[in-house]
């Protein structure tokens, strides 16, 4: 499954979260001093531990998905926004979106339990 993010886009396969910045929008950012030089991000799903969305009020949204060895959040919005584990919301409709990220919380359950058993 894929959704699409600003500049890019997210995809679900099997065993693997890759999150694909793909837009010249990262390349003019990294122009003018903002740390989006990472390209494309690969997380194995079984690493996964927490999937957050931060809404500030006026900026745009980015979800975060951390796993161990990811930068942990600095609560600094610049340097947040652009850390490899990052993606920045569309600023339309992101119902395609939340629909990834249910289905997302259900692989991570899925592989959680199957730990556990």
């Amino acid at each position: 499954m894929s959704a699409p993010i600003w500049g890019g886009s997210i995809n679900l396969f099997e065993s693997e979260l890759i999150i694909e910045r793909t837009s010249i929008v990262y390349d003019i950012l990294g122009f003018f001093g903002f740390r989006a030089k990472i390209k494309n991000t690969y997380i194995p799903i079984e690493k996964i531990a927490a999937i957050d969305i931060v809404y500030p009020t006026l900026l745009p949204s980015f979800l975060t998905i951390s796993y161990p060895g990811s930068p942990p959040g600095t609560g600094i919005y610049r340097q947040d926004l652009f850390r490899e584990n990052t993606a920045i919301l569309r600023l339309t409709s992101n119902i395609k979106l939340h629909r990834f990220i249910e289905l997302l919380h259900i692989k991570v359950s899925e592989i959680d339990s199957k730990k556990g058993a």
